[in-house]
């Protein structure tokens, strides 16, 4: 019997292909002598049988339903993480996955990775000035945050909501800075800044 606390877990997220999804938690299994593993799978947008999961697999269960970009994600990864922490073998490490991540290091090198820093948390974000925006992804996040936007009923689109029957708004971006300072958090002393949330 395992008395040591383990010094890896995963969470994982995942919300389709459930043979990929058990070729990811078998190949962890292999590679970390059966670490403590919780999924919080999406069974609304894809079943899968728990059966053919290791037994060190655990699944959050209810799930809740996720979608792409929604805050919801993050709710269910906490999810993951949480029932990670519950479980009696839960590890001193964990690792946020999604269901299509893979392992691409030798597991020596990554357990010496975790035994050897001096930090207690790793996570993945670059601050977001309009001058520094190397990629389409930063340029998003960006304008997300910092511009905002509003709903405005141009007269178009008012000709538009009384055919269909039905409010028709156009965002409108603010890119004023005093737009930006009442209606975002974000100013001086206080940057935004954007980076994955999967890693």
């Amino acid at each position: 019997m395992k008395n040591k606390q383990p010094l890896l877990g995963f969470a994982i997220l995942s919300h389709r292909q459930p043979a990929q999804l058990l070729r990811l938690t078998r190949t962890l299994s292999a590679m970390f002598d059966d670490p403590p593993i919780s999924i919080h799978h999406d069974f609304s947008q894809c079943g899968l049988e728990h059966n053919n999961f290791p037994p060190n697999v655990q699944f959050v269960s209810p799930s809740r339903s996720t979608k792409w970009g929604d805050w919801s994600l993050v709710v269910g990864a906490m999810a993951a993480i949480k029932h990670l922490f519950e479980r009696g073998d839960y590890p001193e490490w964990v690792v946020l996955l999604s269901g299509n991540d893979y392992p691409i290091q030798k597991p020596d090198k990554i357990k010496a990775f975790y035994q050897n820093t001096s930090y207690d948390a790793f996570t993945s974000s670059k601050k977001l000035t309009g001058a520094k925006l190397s990629t389409k992804r930063e340029f998003y996040w960006f304008a997300r945050y910092k511009w905002p936007k509003i709903n405005y009923p141009s007269f178009f689109h008012i000709l538009k909501s009384i055919k269909k029957r039905k409010f028709v708004k156009e965002p409108i971006v603010l890119k004023e800075k005093r737009a930006q300072r009442f209606l975002t958090p974000f100013g001086p002393s206080y940057p935004c800044y954007g980076g994955t949330f999967l890693v």
